[in-house]
């Protein structure tokens, strides 16, 4: 945060925390704060016990809480399927991406 994405963070310019309860927790939170106090809307991702970070996110989503060892699968699938469902609401070539090349061998 500190050097380069801190300066794109505006009223316009959401930034999406994947923010669950483990070891890191406070530094996460530590960047949301950041955001916040420069006026950019939040999505936090989160496991369980959301009640501090709502007054802090301007949408919050809860997942169930499991291992931590587990909990970047689960953040993992959470994260594509938005990516996925927003790309879908902005009208998105979902299935041709842009600049997207591929390889065919051919026997």
């Amino acid at each position: 945060m500190k050097h380069g994405p801190i300066a794109l963070i505006n009223e316009r310019f959401a930034s999406v925390f994947v923010i669950p309860r483990d070891s890191v927790y406070t530094r996460s939170f530590a960047n949301l704060q950041e955001v916040r106090a420069r006026k950019g809307p939040t999505l936090s991702i989160t496991t369980s016990h959301a009640g501090d970070l709502e007054p802090h996110s301007d949408q919050v989503i809860v997942l169930p809480e499991t291992e931590e060892i587990l909990t970047p699968f689960l953040m993992t699938v959470a994260v594509q399927l938005f990516a996925y469902e927003f790309a879908v609401l902005r009208g998105c070539p979902i299935d041709q991406p842009k600049n997207l090349a591929k390889s065919v061998t051919v026997e």
